[in-house]
């Protein structure tokens, strides 16, 4: 069976290059992560929803640096791939 998962590419890549450079937007995604995303205005698919929350439940405990060293990570590899 073949289940396709909707992402785009693009939101995933703006909120993650929004985290890295917004730490408002850090700070309040780490305490309220959906509330977050309403107030910046992004409205995700819920396969979309559900690999940020995942991303969120996997990095709640690192420290804002490891944070950061995983956003450029992930940046960089979402360049590489749309390069």
């Amino acid at each position: 069976m073949y289940v396709e998962i909707s992402i785009r590419d693009e939101v995933l890549a703006s909120l993650v290059e929004l985290a890295r450079t917004d730490r408002e937007f850090m700070r309040k995604a780490r305490a309220d992560l959906e509330g977050a995303l309403h107030e910046y205005g992004y409205e995700l698919t819920a396969d979309e929803l559900a690999a940020v929350r995942e991303f969120h439940r996997q990095t709640s405990a690192m420290s804002d640096a490891e944070m950061n060293r995983v956003l450029v990570e992930r940046a960089s590899s979402a360049a590489m791939r749309g390069a």
